[in-house]
């Protein structure tokens, strides 16, 4: 078996994979088109519906009654039927395949580690193959816990026990979310912000590893 000696792990929504502008946070718009307080939807998102395993219907449903709104199904439905319209228009970002396919060295592990619904990963792994590029997958879905808990990145560390934290990197479009706590931990980042910074991705991994091996 090969010795894993660094560990590249990768966000997926805005890091690798994006969805149609005109689409983005359509069901976000009826919510707060019925009262919900705009800058509290995504926190229930992230913290709550994107660690539990529900479908669409049933998460419009935990959204209409966590901002105790008193809307019909079909409030419920049209929710869904945005959510599942905005994930079914995923695709790659650009540079983002030949980004994972330059970091898979020998003896490095690469691991998707992102936040999102069940149905969704459905959706984009079904369309784009995501799962195929990666060693190990932390979907928050499945383990029940989301980013930036730091439960998310003790978890991963338990999976690559020999692997010291400063050979652990974390790539991802979100400060908060995905860097912070991997940064706090002593894991190095990379911080993308636009489709350009994927070009360089393998050289901000490898580089400092050949400082390290000379």
């Amino acid at each position: 078996m090969e010795k894993i000696e660094v560990v590249v792990c990768f966000d997926l929504w805005n890091t690798l994979v994006a969805t149609a502008t005109e689409l983005r946070n359509g069901y976000a718009g009826v919510l707060t088109g019925l009262g919900a307080p705009s800058h509290e939807i995504y926190p229930f998102v992230r913290d709550t519906l994107m660690a539990s395993s529900l479908g669409y219907e049933q998460l419009a449903l935990a959204l209409l009654e966590r901002f105790r709104i008193g809307a019909s199904r079909e409030a419920a439905r049209l929710i869904a039927e945005l959510w599942s319209l905005e994930n079914s228009s995923a695709r790659w970002l650009k540079n983002a395949e030949r980004a994972l396919h330059k970091s898979r060295t020998p003896g490095t592990s690469l691991v998707l580690v992102t936040n999102t619904t069940a149905p969704a990963w459905s959706q984009v792994d079904a369309k784009l193959g995501v799962a195929s590029h990666f060693d190990r997958l932390f979907l928050s879905f499945n383990r029940h816990v989301a980013k930036p808990s730091p439960t998310v990145w003790q978890e991963v560390e338990g999976w690559y026990q020999d692997v010291p934290p400063e050979r652990f990197w974390m790539v991802g479009d979100r400060e908060e979310d995905d860097l912070r706590v991997p940064k706090s931990r002593g894991w190095n980042t990379v911080h993308i912000q636009s489709e350009r910074d994927l070009k360089s991705v393998h050289l901000a991994v490898h580089l400092p590893l050949l400082a390290w091996w000379c």
